[in-house]
């Protein structure tokens, strides 16, 4: 096992702070295989050096000439939470990956006059930098942060761009410290020396009445030639886990690349490995496909026409065992370009009972509204541990062809991603006039020319049969081939499902109560798509769109079945007619009902929070279980119905 890092010189870092949220972070399943770790350069929980005089250090702290030996020093996290008489306490919401407050640190000179910045400082040492392929840093922060190594600033997070100085507020606020993830790769090859660095860093508050700071961080290394992921920007990101064939056999995969690597390989073992015990000669590599793409990565570079070149990579893994669980990682068959280590468990041949999340429209523009969305999907986890994959029904990003969205999206909840699936629907907000969705997704091509590609498709859970529907096209204004398509497609494939349970995901929601409501594409779907749902005696649809919630009586002939009969648990039984679920956004941002009257709703409103429901599937019941969220408060059950048949 690597020798940590206490028993090396030291190398010197210091961090300066204001006030953002904390994110429980996600822990990997347990391994069951002894592991070697990556060396910790910083330990969470170590002592810090700091300063919360509210002084301007400018570049002074920054050189490695700089004595600290006047500041004050305490156990991470640090930080204050202000209560109602303006003492300042340890009252921080904890952070799953940090903990709680163990040293309060003082805020200045008055609860609406708190210090712009706050300073922390550890020293530690690195004998030789180039030992070690990756650097990856982990944040516990409250609210923006610049980090510097030699005075080179190697991150920053929730800061506005140009000249940072004290006065210089964060641009986001949030109520419980964000945990924040970063490969350091690049940058600290470039900034780090042999022997003792400084490393600085400045974290800002967003207002000088902000309630809260807090502040904790890890450095990890991963020595060269471990055949361990961070091999700096070369490594795959976004990487996405779907559906495209059987669960019980399959899975399949899709990540991206910078334009210079084109190699495409996964790696898949039976059993639970970790990055550090990855058993390369056991393991089965399987030779994918790499499509050579060019996208916005900004909403700057959209504005100045510039595209970045990336490599969009796909791989499918076939011939699995049923209820097995493997771990795997992608990359190119380079040391130094494999993603972390993922673990997942395939389908078991005719599971009696298992459960999902149905989420959607996490939908966002700035980085920390995907933090919302990471949050939201921590929740839903924690509710529902053993949850087999994540339906997201459209609306994943605001800006379909902006990569900084797709990888907030993707990169936020990453550990999580690393072991459960998406189900995803294409959202207005992805647009059938953007391909990023096909280029991200790993998902099957079933004919309908729908575009992005792979936005139509289907797949078998136990008892169940999803069929996903790519709602960007309508005949509200005339014929529509596509739309012929996929209503013929979806005939045809609930026709040859034998599943007991038949689900639809969709992004535009028939029925809901907001703005959308009435739009022209969603009365062309109440009045003509529900005829084929049915038809096809489909017994619940899950959808968005209208950023509310919204749960039907069952509706058949467009008429709510308003006298359902009831069991013991207030279950419908074989309810005459398909159930409508449109769910409050899994992000930040809600409509407000109209008025109504809704005669299809059995109950609607904006809880004013995020959602997600659990979703159980078993051989005669289905059960949802709604639940509301927020970073900065609590967890709880919102509605809960089923339908027994």
């Amino acid at each position: 096992m690597m020798n940590r890092i206490q028993a090396w010189p030291r190398i010197l870092l210091a961090a300066s702070l204001l006030g953002a949220a904390l994110l429980p972070g996600l822990q990997e399943p347990p391994a069951v295989h002894a592991a070697a770790s990556p060396a910790v350069l910083i330990a969470k929980a170590d002592r810090w050096s700091y300063s919360d005089e509210g002084k301007d250090y400018g570049a002074a702290m920054k050189s490695a000439s700089y004595d600290y030996s006047g500041w004050k020093s305490g156990q991470a996290p640090l930080g204050y939470k202000t209560d109602s008489s303006g003492n300042a306490t340890n009252n921080v919401a904890p952070s799953s990956e940090f903990g709680k407050v163990s040293t309060v640190i003082a805020y200045g000179p008055g609860t609406s006059q708190k210090n712009t910045a706050s300073y922390f400082s550890k020293s530690i040492a690195i004998a030789d930098p180039s030992a070690y392929e990756s650097f990856q840093g982990l944040f516990g922060v409250d609210d923006g942060l610049v980090l510097y190594a030699n005075g080179q600033e190697v991150y920053r997070a929730s800061m506005p761009s140009g000249t940072v100085s004290y006065s210089t507020l964060a641009t986001t606020s949030k109520d419980l410290p964000v945990v924040m993830q970063a490969d350091l790769t690049a940058a600290l090859r470039a900034a780090l020396k042999p022997g003792v660095n400084i490393i600085a860093a400045e974290v800002h508050n967003q207002s000088p009445s902000s309630s809260d700071l807090y502040w904790d961080m890890q450095l990890l290394a991963v020595p060269t030639g471990s055949g361990t992921p961070g091999g700096g920007a070369e490594a795959p990101a976004s990487l996405a886990m779907t559906f495209s064939g059987d669960p019980a056999s399959s899975r399949a995969f899709a990540w991206y690349t910078p334009s210079a690597v084109t190699g495409t390989r996964l790696e898949i073992v039976e059993g639970t490995y970790t990055d550090a015990t990855w058993p390369s000669a056991a393991a089965t590599s399987i030779a994918g496909t790499s499509q050579s793409i060019q996208a916005y990565a900004s909403s700057s570079d959209k504005s100045a026409g510039k595209k970045t070149s990336y490599v969009s990579h796909k791989a499918t893994a076939t011939g699995l065992k049923p209820g097995t669980t493997y771990s795997y990682r992608a990359g190119d068959g380079t040391s130094g370009r494999w993603s972390a280590v993922g673990t997942f468990r395939t389908a078991e041949s005719s599971p009696s009972s298992y459960s999902f999340l149905f989420t959607t429209d996490p939908q966002g523009t700035t980085e920390s509204e995907f933090v919302t969305w990471n949050h939201t999907l921590t929740e839903g986890m924690a509710k529902f541990p053993d949850a087999r994959f994540v339906a997201v029904t459209g609306d994943l990003v605001d800006n379909g062809d902006l990569e900084s969205q797709w990888g907030w999206v993707l990169g936020k909840p990453a550990e999580l991603l690393r072991r459960l699936p998406l189900a995803p629907a294409v959202g207005n907000h992805e647009s059938k006039s953007y391909s990023n969705f096909g280029w991200h997704f790993n998902l099957p091509d079933t004919g309908t020319g729908a575009q992005p590609a792979g936005s139509v498709y289907s797949f078998d859970y136990g008892p169940a049969h999803f069929m996903v529907l790519n709602t960007e096209f309508d005949e509200a204004s005339g014929s529509d081939p596509i739309y012929q398509k996929q209503v013929a497609w979806l005939r045809a494939d609930a026709a040859a499902s034998s599943k007991k349970w038949k689900i639809v995901l969709l992004h535009k929601s028939p029925y809901s109560v907001a703005n959308h409501s009435s739009s022209s594409d969603i009365l062309f779907f109440r009045n003509n798509l529900t005829k084929v749902f049915d038809e096809l005696g489909i017994d619940a649809v899950l959808g968005g769109h209208d950023h509310t919630y919204t749960r039907t009586y069952p509706m058949k002939a467009n008429s709510p079945q308003t006298n359902p009969t009831l069991d013991a648990n207030g279950d419908m039984v074989r309810p005459n007619g398909t159930l409508y679920v449109t769910s409050n956004a899994a992000g930040d941002k809600r409509y407000t009902p109209k008025s109504g009257p809704f005669p299809y709703a059995y109950k609607y409103g904006q809880p004013g929070k995020e959602m997600f429901t659990g979703v159980t599937v078993s051989t005669d019941r289905l059960t949802f279980q709604v639940y509301t969220t927020t970073e900065a408060g609590s967890t709880a059950l919102y509605d809960r119905f089923g339908i027994v048949k």
